[in-house]
């Protein structure tokens, strides 16, 4: 488990969960891809949603976009390759990558796995991904 799987959470100093506490969910279309939700969009006040997703090994998400939510993925854990466009980044421990709204992407994990964090902006209803 990642520091961030058991981290609290809080909105405006307020703690609203325990990481730890949410169930992982399996998504609906890409096996081997699993998301926490960490702060919902009704949360935010529809700012942003914010999720956990890990990917095990040599898995993937599929090819997909997002309409007009911009996407930022940070790396917690593990390594991986994500196709943005036409377009591929490396991604690692500490990797940064926003995906622009309207925009293609992919992520595949390696052998070692991936867990990132998945922010969704602006954000008006609960994702999956």
């Amino acid at each position: 488990m990642t520091a961030f799987e058991a981290a609290s959470v809080y909105i405006g100093g307020d703690k609203i969960r325990d990481a730890s506490a949410a169930a992982w969910t399996a998504h609906p279309k890409f096996d081997g891809v699993y998301t926490k939700s960490l702060i919902g969009c009704d949360e935010s006040g529809k700012g942003l949603n914010a999720m956990l997703v890990k990917i095990e090994p040599n898995s993937a998400i599929g090819n997909h976009m997002h309409g007009k939510e911009a996407e930022l993925h940070e790396v917690i854990y593990g390594e991986g390759e994500a196709r943005i466009g036409e377009l591929s980044a490396e991604y690692k421990t500490g990797a940064i990558s926003l995906i622009p709204p309207d925009t293609p992407h992919s992520v595949k994990a390696f052998n070692s796995g991936l867990v990132m964090i998945a922010i969704f902006a602006p954000s008006e209803r609960q994702r999956d991904l």
